[in-house]
């Protein structure tokens, strides 16, 4: 119980009003224990090595983690507030729109600006957030930089695109000498051999 008091002077009276603040209390305790749990699962988000970027469905993003930070190259501090589509410039399409309003979530690779210019792609993972009335209001997006990964793969690729190309014999074996691959141009004393494994 709170109470309030007001003395009138002139006849001697005091006028008290007693307020029972029992729900009050209630409220505020469960307002700090939620406010207490939204911070420590904020802090597990700012351990994730991926980018984790939520942004209201107009387009301002409202978080941004430090994994966000070191894949494309922005504070936090100049990210939060922003409108997504102008920091965040690259290959979208109204597909993955309308897919992501259609099934609540959207998989698949992007490319990216880095705040230095260079291209960043990344695997993404988009998931929709709808309020009580099931409006859309925000899209949390989980991205990793694969950069790195598709250079290797191209590289790979163009690598083994020459040894197939090549007139020569090429034969890749392990160490105990069992043939793992070869090219389609095996020197002659090899194609019987080649054709039996």
């Amino acid at each position: 119980m709170t109470w309030s008091c007001v003395a009138d002077l002139p006849s001697g009276r005091v006028y008290a009003v007693g307020r029972d603040v029992t729900e009050d209390r209630q409220y505020l305790d469960a307002l700090r224990t939620t406010t207490s749990l939204l911070k420590e699962q904020s802090l597990f988000l700012e351990l994730a090595y991926d980018a984790v970027v939520v942004r209201e469905l107009g387009g301002k993003i409202t978080f941004w983690n430090s994994g966000a930070t070191r894949t494309y190259g922005y504070a936090r501090e100049e990210a939060v507030g922003v409108p997504y589509h102008s920091l965040l410039r690259g290959t979208y399409s109204e597909d993955i729109e309308a897919e992501l309003e259609r099934s609540e979530e959207w998989y698949g690779e992007v490319e990216r600006a880095h705040r230095d210019g260079t291209k960043v792609l990344v695997a993404c993972h988009w998931a929709l957030k709808r309020d009580e009335q099931m409006f859309p209001v925000a899209v949390l997006e989980v991205s990793r930089d694969i950069t790195e990964r598709e250079r290797a793969r191209l590289t790979t690729a163009h690598l083994a695109a020459l040894v197939e190309q090549s007139q020569d014999a090429m034969i890749s074996t392990n160490r105990s000498g069992r043939i793992l691959a070869a090219n389609s141009a095996p020197a002659p004393c090899c194609a019987a051999t080649l054709t039996v494994l």
